[in-house]
């Protein structure tokens, strides 16, 4: 009876420590982003591959929470990046996996950075406008940016 708690104990204890090696060795897979501007799909796979020298990153302060900073990409940045004028541009729209939407006027855009956040199990996309109230118009796991 001793030897099989002993047992237990053992598998236990290492189901235990092979599940917090897990966690701490999870790399979570890139995300991709789709960009449509003029019939055209431009492909983002990773913001990261971004240098500060190509595209404005800034490191933004929660209206709420002043001790938390977010590295983020300039959306006009990125755009740019890929030679799209944004004085032509309307409307932008960002559109997320489970359904959101949110559309863009073009004088706003000045004011959105994309970031790339992850929880346990998946990296997604968020768009983030730090001057909304109460974060209104944030949108998690952005798949899409349709230029209009």
């Amino acid at each position: 009876m001793k030897k099989i708690i002993l047992i237990l104990i053992a598998v236990s204890v290492a189901l235990i420590s092979l599940i917090i090696y897990q966690k701490s060795v999870y790399k979570a897979p890139l995300v991709a982003l789709e960009i449509i501007f003029n019939e055209r799909v431009y492909q983002l796979t990773d913001l990261e591959k971004f240098t500060e020298n190509e595209v404005n990153v800034a490191h933004i302060k929660r209206t709420n929470d002043s001790s938390s900073t977010i590295s983020a990409y300039r959306v006009e940045s990125i755009l740019s990046h890929y030679q799209i004028d944004t004085q032509n541009i309307n409307s932008v729209s960002f559109l997320s996996r489970d359904g959101g939407k949110i559309l863009i006027k073009s004088d706003e855009l000045s004011n959105m950075y994309l970031t790339e956040s992850d929880n346990e199990t998946e990296s997604y996309i968020r768009l983030i406008i730090p001057t909304d109230p109460f974060a209104n118009r944030w949108l998690k796991y952005v798949e899409k940016i349709v230029i209009e």
